[in-house]
């Protein structure tokens, strides 16, 4: 956890959805909960609001960031995460990639996921140590140790 920058994007995003929320990035080296817009000119603006004390003033304005690499924001509302990579050459948007979803686990990773949870959880059942946050394992939880760790080498050969 940790502080971050919103991002606005005006133009197009690659999934087609509404760009009208505010995202969320870390690229920047102080995040301060600033607000940065990706402009529909492809230009990346920073929304700096500047305090003057005499006479008291609040003074709003954009500064073009002329930024140059990867921007990485992401976010989204009702939940459903989103995330792109936006590219900057000389201050120019060249691209927005989206980044693709996690995929969901194949039936043989799903069944080898839920065999090594099973085990782990028998494990913390039998030893209370283990409960605790030790990984101290007593010997008559070997035999189950070993069938995890073929399970696993079992489905690290199938990828291969």
């Amino acid at each position: 956890m940790g502080l971050f920058d919103y991002v606005k994007c005006e133009v197009g995003l690659p999934d087609g959805k509404a760009n009208d929320c505010e995202f969320q990035t870390k690229d920047f080296d102080c995040p301060y909960m600033e607000t940065y817009t990706i402009t529909a000119q492809g230009r990346l603006v920073h929304n700096a609001v500047r305090y003057d004390i005499d006479p008291p003033d609040k003074r709003t304005g954009s500064i073009d960031m002329n930024f140059h690499g990867y921007l990485n924001f992401y976010g989204g509302d009702d939940g459903e995460w989103r995330e792109f990579n936006a590219k900057f050459t000389d201050g120019q948007l060249i691209e927005i990639v989206k980044i693709p979803d996690e995929p969901a686990m194949t039936p043989d990773e799903q069944e080898l996921h839920d065999t090594l949870a099973a085990v782990l959880r028998a494990i913390e059942e039998q030893n209370p140590v283990i409960r605790q946050g030790s990984f101290d394992l007593p010997f008559r939880n070997y035999e189950a140790v070993v069938k995890a760790r073929e399970l696993m080498k079992l489905r690290s050969a199938d990828r291969e």
